[in-house]
């Protein structure tokens, strides 16, 4: 079963500089054991989200706007997707990463596309 692992954060609330080092090399770990367990599919940091733009359709035309658009301080900081026997496994891989001490991760499973959306290699 494929599960996202979504890291939110309040980007104001970043760490104390004195723990910057440490909680780098506990993602570069957590990471690393995710790797060697064999669950890895892919993962990566996001760019600030006050670069991102949202786009909707309202009465047959595109809307842009500017940023996110829910109304919080909680924004998408990144992702991992990972392939696991069950939904507790996901979970307990999301409790190993640094950020649950200070904003949270969503695991949400993967439904198969009945369109083939998925990329075929």
């Amino acid at each position: 079963m494929r599960y996202m692992l979504l890291v939110r954060g309040d980007p104001e609330a970043s760490l104390p500089e004195e723990r910057f080092p440490e909680a780098f090399t506990d993602w570069v770990e957590c990471t690393r054991a995710m790797r060697e367990a064999g669950i890895l599919l892919d993962g990566d940091a996001l760019h600030p989200s006050d670069g991102a733009g949202t786009v909707r359709a309202r009465e047959g035309s595109a809307v842009v706007t500017d940023g996110p658009f829910a109304e919080t301080k909680e924004v998408l900081l990144g992702y991992y997707l990972v392939e696991v026997g069950s939904h507790e496994e996901a979970l307990a891989w999301a409790r190993r990463l640094p950020c649950v001490d200070w904003g949270a991760v969503e695991v949400r499973m993967i439904e198969d596309s009945p369109a083939g959306a998925r990329a075929e290699g």
